[in-house]
């Protein structure tokens, strides 16, 4: 994906109106700090989590835990980001959140996605300073992207993007050291170190402006 200010822009990443509280699935980006790649490698299209990778993993999964509510749906650790869905299930209004959040300028009211996403990445940070990683030292950038899935069709494609990025690493602009490739060239890598084809490369193909690949 290329630079779209209206999307990257850290000043405004919230859709105005919206009420983050409504139920729904939420598509979310969580970038680390500086994009530094502390989360783990990729090896032959697989993630391979750091230490630090598996914590923040584990975190992930928890929260179920504190929040009943939120439902999780496809989710991928890579280098220096995470992507995941969040469907949220008749959210509750009770309150504020007890847990220190990074990056929003109100307090989040307890159940919002705001909350969902700021708790993970407070006590994702906790976990990995008590493990002894990067030691009074963030590990996220401040704020998060969110996009509102509105419809099942967006859905799966959403859900097959976050599948395949580590397919796409190699050549993701995510990647400091992600190579350029032609759409022509990735069709092929597609096929033949893949094996895929046909209507599964169409839909990899046709969602290109969801992923950031680094096509020239």
């Amino acid at each position: 994906m290329s630079y779209n200010p209206a999307i990257h822009h850290r000043q405004s990443i919230r859709l105005k109106g919206h009420d983050y509280f409504e139920p729904g699935y939420y598509f979310v980006n969580i970038c680390t700090k500086k994009k530094l790649t502390i989360l783990g490698e990729v090896d032959n299209a697989a993630i391979k989590l750091s230490p630090l990778g598996r914590i923040v993993d584990a975190c992930w999964k928890e929260i179920p835990k504190h929040y009943p509510l939120a439902k999780l749906d496809s989710f991928q650790i890579m280098p220096n980001h995470i992507h995941a869905i969040i469907n949220l299930d008749e959210i509750r209004r009770d309150g504020a959140c007890p847990v220190p959040t990074e990056g929003i300028r109100e307090v989040p009211k307890k159940n919002s996605l705001f909350d969902v996403v700021g708790s993970f990445k407070s006590a994702a940070t906790k976990a990995v300073h008590e493990a002894g990683h990067f030691v009074g030292r963030p590990i996220w950038q401040t704020r998060f992207y969110d996009h509102i899935i509105r419809d099942n069709i967006s859905l799966y494609f959403i859900q097959q993007y976050i599948e395949l990025n580590p397919l796409m690493w190699e050549y993701s602009r995510w990647n400091p050291r992600g190579k350029k490739i032609t759409l022509e060239q990735f069709e092929n890598i597609l096929k033949e170190k893949f094996q895929i084809e046909g209507s599964a490369a169409a839909i990899i193909l046709g969602s290109e402006k969801m992923f950031e690949l680094n096509a020239i």
